[in-house]
């Protein structure tokens, strides 16, 4: 018999629902949200799976929502959900509260040759032969009442995530890789991957052409701080407060009077170029008489070792082939590092890789072996007579 799913918006409801979530043991969770017009994204609906019931919170109905997060951060129930991170920190930044455990279906797919970012509905078809309908992602999930069919849609999300979580803890068992899942789950329970980043980074994350002069960073370090500031201010994504191809211009022009900030080199309008002409005129004072900012240091490398980064990030893929694991799990940020530096004996070496000890067992030693001549990855036809990459133990003396 399908579980008919309801819909808590008084605060005395949510209220009785938050007293019931702290003793549970497993809840599942998903949220709809709206991200297009605010900062952090606007929460329109939170569901819930607890045991038999199927909760819809409506956080649009004048009940304390957060109060249900609490009981779950107490209680220490288990909360399963996929792609966890996106909900948690809309979560966190409206309510400043995590939960104490999670599993996330998503990262655990990672762990089981589903790829990296693996949607629900394929996971749900291959594991469980469950078909979820995923037509209403773009839905006004703003709108009141909710129809039949929103309902349904976002009952659905929820409704199988448990026997979900149990079929692919049955598969990281059976591969010894549960503790490699909890380990990274502990990951996304860190509050400080859900703050508020620092205004002074904000220019690292402009797209677009990266600044070469000193004192062109200095300003964009500036522009870019004042467009994030008045974007939390006025609760608007950092684009529509100012595009970042018009903050790039601002910067190469470094207009100095109001009437000036517009210029002749645009296409079409932008009100907060106007809107906010003596903040931008600011900063750009500011961003000239301020010091450089540090940059994060990028290696310099010659044409031969981009190649030989290349063939490590190669020699990686193959080991995630192998060993079905998405790519992504295996990324080595400091490697581009070591590329460029004097090859460190094989202890020093995976220390300064920064892996977690299982990751640093799968790709440390390859890696080590490989830029120091000992591996070689060379070209064979397999089986089927498919061309493939394979690992070459180079010979002694070569």
């Amino acid at each position: 018999m399908p579980l008919t799913p309801e819909i808590l918006a008084d605060a005395a409801a949510i209220e009785a629902f938050a007293r019931d979530v702290r003793g549970a043991t497993e809840v599942a969770f998903d949220t709809e949200f709206h991200g297009e017009k605010s900062y952090t994204p606007a929460l329109m609906l939170v569901q819930m799976a607890v045991g038999e019931r199927v909760v819809l919170l409506d956080p649009l109905g004048g009940g304390d929502v957060g109060q249900v997060f609490r009981a779950l951060a107490e209680g220490g129930a288990l909360v399963v959900g996929h792609a966890l991170k996106h909900d948690l920190l809309i979560v966190f930044r409206r309510f400043g509260v995590l939960p104490a455990r999670i599993f996330d279906t998503q990262v655990a797919a990672a762990f089981l040759g589903f790829g990296d970012q693996c949607g629900l509905a394929r996971l749900l078809k291959d594991v469980l032969a469950v078909d979820l309908k995923k037509a209403m992602t773009m839905a006004n999930w703003g709108r009141r009442p909710l129809t039949p069919e929103l309902i349904s849609y976002a009952s659905d999300d929820v409704l199988h995530l448990v026997a979900l979580k149990d079929a692919l803890v049955e598969r990281l068992r059976a591969r010894g890789r549960e503790a490699w899942v909890t380990e990274e789950l502990t990951l996304t329970l860190d509050p400080g991957s859900y703050a508020l980043p620092p205004l002074e980074t904000a220019w690292l994350r402009v797209k677009g052409r990266r600044p070469s002069r000193p004192r062109d960073c200095a300003v964009l370090q500036a522009l870019a701080a004042e467009r994030e500031r008045l974007a939390r201010e006025r609760d608007e994504p950092v684009g529509r407060v100012l595009p970042d191809d018009l903050l790039l211009d601002l910067m190469e022009r470094k207009p100095q009077k109001d009437k000036d900030i517009v210029g002749h080199t645009h296409r079409r309008s932008a009100p907060g170029l106007e809107q906010h002409a003596g903040r931008w005129i600011t900063a750009i004072r500011h961003g000239v008489a301020a010091e450089p900012p540090a940059q994060p240091l990028a290696p310099n490398l010659s044409g031969d070792e981009e190649l030989v980064l290349s063939l490590c990030t190669l020699l990686i893929k193959r080991v995630a082939d192998r060993e079905e694991l998405a790519p992504g799990l295996l990324r080595v940020e400091a490697l581009a590092q070591l590329v460029g530096a004097p090859l460190l004996d094989e202890p020093a070496f995976t220390t300064r890789l920064g892996l977690s000890a299982w990751r640093s067992a799968l790709v440390a030693p390859r890696l080590h072996a490989l830029l120091s001549g000992r591996l070689r990855l060379g070209v064979a036809r397999g089986a089927e007579g498919k061309l493939g990459l394979v690992e070459v133990a180079a010979a002694s003396g070569a």
